[in-house]
């Protein structure tokens, strides 16, 4: 990687930052470039080398979002649903700022569930050796993610003050809810 890219990867990751500084204050069409260059400490100029405006930066930031997301739910696929929990908690944890992006932008927040929707259903094809997604598993899945990503929104929008480990006990008891209601035919 040449000096230019890493310095173009520091100033995305600024830009990145002070808009996600930005958007706890104020809604997306009240930000400016130039509070947004200050608060990111680059020169509007510099910000125009890799954005036309700041919708283009939203919608990059979103991307990353969606990337990052992705990495997640495709890295290490345990089959232990308590793992899983404690990992998912852990990571909104620790990107706080993702969810406040996906939890207040409607569009990103149906393509986040639509993602998880479809990992979750290739996981049921592996896990039961089925080779066919019926109608009865894409709604017994909306249920699942919707309920999860409901109780993960609700966490969030309580600021975090319920503890991560309470978060997991209810994930795990949404879950086994789940597989009762997917036992009845």
């Amino acid at each position: 990687m040449n000096q230019n890219d890493k310095r173009a990867k520091r100033t995305k990751k600024a830009l990145h930052e002070a808009l996600i500084k930005l958007l706890t204050k104020s809604d997306i069409s009240h930000i400016t470039v130039k509070e947004l260059t200050e608060t990111a400490d680059v020169h509007r100029v510099t910000f125009y080398a890799h954005y036309q405006d700041i919708y283009e930066l939203y919608d990059d930031l979103k991307n990353h979002a969606l990337e990052e997301i992705s990495a997640f739910v495709s890295a290490d696929p345990s089959h232990d649903y308590e793992d899983n929990y404690v990992r998912l908690t852990d990571y909104v944890l620790e990107n706080k700022w993702m969810f406040s992006l996906i939890f207040t932008d409607i569009p990103l927040q149906k393509q986040v569930i639509e993602l998880l929707e479809e990992n979750y259903l290739q996981l049921w094809l592996f896990e039961d050796n089925i080779t066919e997604i019926t109608p009865d598993m894409r709604y017994m899945t909306a249920y699942n993610i919707e309920g999860c990503a409901g109780i993960i929104k609700h966490w969030w929008s309580g600021d975090f003050s319920e503890p991560k480990e309470n978060i997991v006990t209810y994930l795990s008891r949404a879950n086994r809810i789940f597989d009762a209601v997917s036992l009845i035919k």
